[in-house]
């Protein structure tokens, strides 16, 4: 019975299942011919990797890094890890940093990590109380040529980084950044609706979008190990909005980037129950706002040739503040709108108005102008 069972599920529970059987002998004698044969000749599982707990590898020698930061995310911690194990890409190392979590996550983690020599996990009793640390304390110990991210509450198509590796191969140098395509957004709790990224004047010197990408997520690209080492970029510590400092550090230091093609493989809960993104912004002041994109224009100072870029990160500045303004709670409303008005009124006006004309953020550029007029209003 227990074998016919097993005969159902993925390859995934199979090796869990059949690492569980170790500790009951006489229903692993029982069960293990027939289980091995089926995996065997359905060219599901090679006989001699079910039995040694073996990892599939692909024929690639490209090792691909995948961060997991964990904290609280058990619901959907499952789903998340699966996704993952089951890429068909698989030359993989995968570190999952559990941050102090109260849930089951850490119980499911070690369930996958039991079996699959893969996984790299770094258990943190105490929290860091943002998502920022243990994402860099996982960037510090990457062994892959390409590192990659994905939270823990979203989840990934089992393709999805073939793809990215297959559109490398087109590529006769080395490559700092590839961008996904766009990706799958859970615009409620059942509802997913793909969102393409437009065509990008990313590399173009004379476009005034010039080391611009709408995407502002670390999860949606993968990167080259050594281009972030090298550029010494990693995540902010602050309570949200960690990927900022990231992600402007990395667009403007970029010596060569690609897109991969009809990739959307990226499943994003932009409001799940663990949520950082969501959960900071109702119920603080918000002023890590304000503290990431000082990061950004102290790093830009550094060097005469990045102050052209100002701009653009006051020009993000605009999409950021206005979707904080739309979460943060009454208590903090009032203080956070005026901060934002003293910083929106500081800005070139007409400028940042044909950024967000010419970029169709209508909406936006009504909000940004409504605010220049108002001092506050309820």
């Amino acid at each position: 019975k227990f074998a016919a069972l097993m005969l159902q599920q993925s390859i995934i529970e199979a090796k869990i299942c059949f690492h569980n059987l170790y500790d009951f002998e006489k229903e692993y004698v029982q069960c293990k011919g027939v289980l091995l044969d089926y995996y065997s000749n359905s060219n599901k599982l090679d006989y001699k990797e079910l039995y040694e707990h073996q990892d599939i590898v692909t024929s690639s020698d490209v090792l691909l890094s995948i961060i997991i930061p964990v904290y609280n995310s058990s619901k959907y911690l499952d789903k998340c890890l699966r996704s993952v194990l089951e890429q068909t890409y698989s030359n993989l190392e995968i570190i999952i940093v559990n941050d102090g979590s109260t849930d089951e996550s850490v119980s499911i983690i070690k369930k996958y990590a039991d079996f699959d020599k893969r996984i790299v996990f770094i258990d943190n009793v105490v929290p860091s109380g943002n998502p920022g640390t243990p994402r860099n304390q996982a960037l510090k110990i990457v062994k892959g040529h390409y590192v990659t991210f994905v939270d823990s509450d979203d989840y990934v198509a089992a393709n999805y980084y073939e793809k990215f590796f297959n559109s490398l191969q087109s590529n006769k140098e080395e490559v700092d950044i590839v961008f996904a395509s766009g990706y799958q957004d859970y615009y409620n709790k059942h509802k997913v609706k793909k969102r393409i990224y437009s065509n990008s004047n990313f590399d173009d010197k004379l476009d005034i979008f010039y080391r611009y990408h709408e995407s502002f997520t670390i999860w949606d690209k993968i990167y080259r190990t050594s281009f972030l080492i090298d550029n010494d970029i990693y995540l902010a510590e602050t309570p949200a909005a960690v990927d900022v400092p990231f992600v402007f550090k990395c667009y403007i230091a970029a010596e060569k980037v690609s897109i991969c093609d009809s990739n959307y493989g990226y499943f994003y809960r932009r409001e799940s129950d663990s949520s950082v993104t969501v959960n900071k912004r109702m119920k603080s002041n918000c002023q890590f706002e304000f503290d990431v994109y000082r990061q950004v224009m102290d790093w830009l100072s550094l060097s005469p040739s990045r102050s052209s870029f100002s701009p653009l990160v006051d020009f993000k500045k605009i999409s950021s503040y206005l979707y904080t303004l739309s979460l943060i709670s009454d208590e903090h409303k009032e203080d956070f709108y005026k901060k934002v008005r003293s910083e929106f009124l500081s800005f070139d006006k007409d400028l940042m108005i044909e950024l967000l004309s010419r970029s169709k953020q209508h909406s936006k550029l009504g909000r940004f102008k409504k605010i220049l007029a108002v001092p506050y209003m309820e």
